[in-house]
């Protein structure tokens, strides 16, 4: 009884412990919105709290920032969207850039933004920004790591200046899932990375050694009265074929949409109509030398779900006219 006493004490002053550890920036609603173009001289961002006292994780934990290469990130938000602006001190001779595809790290410095909206500590909605401008977002979630097969529409712009370079970006709420709360607290963190050595920093300290990075994500507070939007999106395409051979010609047209709509917050209703998985990426080739077979991931967009918590029920309607 004792032991057990013992254990639920030292388990309780352990929450606590953790708890009083969250960083927490309060944010505040702006009139106009700023303008997303890599320069902070919008009226937008003055006299807003700042994230800033970044902790080195990777390679090794609990190194502060220098001075020449501190972080200061500022955060508003209106009806529409959350905005973002990130000023990454630094040396410009030493920011590793590289031109690359979407969600590919490459060999670049990158600014990353973590939201959850739940605050469960689980189901993070990541959004990466390349010194090179390029963009990555993912979900991610102790389940099924990170799914970079995740793609949201959002806007962002990068520019280097004489002590560093500057990143701004507009995350609209579509991009994101949460529930009609008044004043809500959401999960935040914010990750800054140095190609050159292979360091990276976050707000809010993380222990690598002890669960997952979710459970270490601050506490963004001062959002209200947020309405969350219609999920509703539509992926139409045509596509059309002509053959010629021997002198005869046949033409051939196809016409067709993907559809999602978010009846309920845990109900999303996908639907196909004549699908065309003919422009969907297709693997690269791989010799296989091992005892197990080979598994590639899902190419095909209608297929791409948001997994975790959030979804508890998924319907899919397939209306499909095959030939």
């Amino acid at each position: 009884m004792k032991s057990r006493l013992f254990l639920l004490v030292f388990s309780f002053c352990y929450i606590i412990t953790f708890a009083q550890e969250k960083k927490t920036l309060n944010i505040t609603r702006t009139t106009s919105a700023p303008k997303i173009d890599g320069i902070l001289d919008d009226e937008s961002w003055k006299n807003v709290e700042e994230a800033k006292d970044f902790i080195q994780f990777d390679p090794e934990m609990g190194v502060k920032e220098t001075h020449e290469t501190r972080t200061v990130v500022k955060i508003t938000y209106d009806d529409d969207a959350i905005y973002v602006g990130a000023y990454l001190y630094d040396n410009p001779k030493d920011i590793m850039r590289q031109l690359t595809r979407r969600d590919d790290f490459g060999q670049s410095d990158f600014f990353g933004f973590i939201l959850n909206p739940n605050n469960d500590g689980q189901n993070n909605t990541e959004f990466f920004v390349f010194s090179s401008g390029v963009q990555a977002d993912a979900i991610e979630s102790p389940g099924i790591g990170e799914d970079f097969g995740w793609n949201a529409v959002w806007e962002s712009a990068v520019k280097i200046v004489d002590d560093g370079w500057i990143v701004e970006m507009k995350i609209p709420y579509r991009t994101l899932r949460f529930s009609n709360q008044e004043v809500p607290t959401w999960g935040l963190q914010i990750h800054r990375h140095y190609r050159r050595n292979r360091s990276q920093f976050t707000w809010n300290p993380i222990n690598v050694t002890k669960g997952n990075v979710g459970i270490y994500n601050g506490q963004l507070k001062g959002l209200t009265n947020l309405d969350p939007p219609t999920r509703l999106t539509f992926y139409p395409f045509v596509s059309g074929i002509v053959n010629t051979y021997d002198g005869d010609t046949e033409t051939q047209f196809n016409a067709g949409m993907d559809l999602k709509y978010g009846i309920t917050e845990n109900f999303t209703l996908d639907a196909t109509l004549i699908p065309d998985f003919s422009q969907a990426g297709f693997d690269r080739v791989e010799l296989n030398l091992g005892p197990f077979e080979q598994t590639f991931s899902e190419q095909r967009q209608f297929f791409y779900g948001r997994r975790g918590s959030f979804y508890k029920r998924r319907l899919i309607l397939l209306a499909a006219c095959w030939k």
